[in-house]
């Protein structure tokens, strides 16, 4: 299963944490979004020598995060993928996660910790039926898939 990295904050230490997370986890895919691609991809270079697979995309100021994730759907082999928008989502038990997701049979999982939305996301391959180019996946695709009664959201306590 790939993770898809969309970070607001894409330090090189966030990135690093974010990846270190997942992989303590067993995963070893991830698209990264990012700016300064060349930059990020030279300081987090010791992944590759791990066997972790990390392809850094260049993060452009205007697209959305729904335009982004249609770009890469040809790379999103995988019939589920993890989509990380912020560090909080290193306070989340990916296991729990993802068998919460296969339990509620739905097309997408949010992560929530009390008052904070969105750190982490589990989404099916059909997700790109619902992505529109220049879309908001946040405001408009996430919108149109509770009407759909596809989405299911995990509370979990923040460290």
């Amino acid at each position: 299963m790939k993770v898809v990295i969309y970070l607001n904050n894409d330090s090189v230490d966030t990135i690093r944490e974010v990846i270190e997370h997942f992989v303590s986890y067993n995963f070893s895919s991830f698209i990264v979004f990012t700016t300064n691609v060349a930059e990020k991809r030279d300081e987090l270079n010791y992944f590759k020598l791990n066997n972790i697979k990390v392809v850094f995309l260049n993060k452009k100021e205007n697209d959305s995060t729904s335009s982004s994730l249609l770009k890469i759907k040809g790379s999103l082999s995988e019939v589920r993928f993890f989509m990380v928008y912020n560090v909080g989502a290193c306070e989340i038990d990916l296991d729990k996660m993802l068998n919460a997701h296969k339990k509620s049979q739905r097309l997408v999982t949010l992560a929530q910790a009390e008052e904070r939305l969105l750190s982490l996301a589990l989404f099916e391959e059909e997700i790109f039926d619902y992505l529109q180019d220049g879309n908001s996946l946040e405001q408009d695709t996430i919108k149109r898939i509770g009407e759909d009664c596809e989405l299911s959201l995990l509370k979990f306590q923040a460290k």
